[in-house]
């Protein structure tokens, strides 16, 4: 368990909307697959990576009913990380009980400047394309959803 490898550890979950990274993960999941198995079918795919994550969320949610683990937990709207990185690291930094510096803040500002998203082109996928629909990911996420995702 991470919270007992890392007892002192601050930890930081970002939170994006899952009919956005499911599909996303399925499509990055196929690609793997795809280097063992010929031509993995989608809808498997996608069936498979609903119940994986849908269940890690799970478990992660149960840990969390416990105050003292989700007291470690700052959590982000993975938008606003995009928006406004510095903002949020300087809260990370000082919840972790480091001090923030214009050293941290330039090194970070340049490893973003260089690694903007989609340098290296789009990541292209769609609920549809797994066998997948907004309203099946809805209800796998319901609770995550309620707590964590601003529509």
């Amino acid at each position: 368990d991470l919270i007992d490898a890392f007892p002192d550890a601050t930890l930081v979950m970002t939170h994006r909307d899952p009919r956005r990274t499911i599909p996303s993960m399925a499509k990055f999941q196929s690609v793997i697959w795809s280097q063992r198995i010929a031509d993995p079918d989608p809808a498997f795919v996608g069936n498979v990576t609903l119940a994986w994550w849908s269940e890690a969320i799970r478990r992660c949610n149960h840990s969390r009913a416990d105050p003292e683990i989700d007291a470690r937990i700052i959590d982000i709207p993975y938008e606003d990380v995009r928006k406004g990185p510095l903002e949020h690291m300087h809260h990370v930094f000082d919840r972790a009980g480091y001090p923030a510096d214009d050293t941290a803040d330039k090194a970070m500002l340049q490893w973003e400047a260089e690694n903007e998203q989609g340098i290296h082109g789009q990541h292209a996928y769609s609920l549809e394309e797994f066998g997948l629909s907004a309203e099946r990911i809805d209800t796998a996420f319901s609770d995550y959803i309620y707590r964590f995702i601003r529509r």
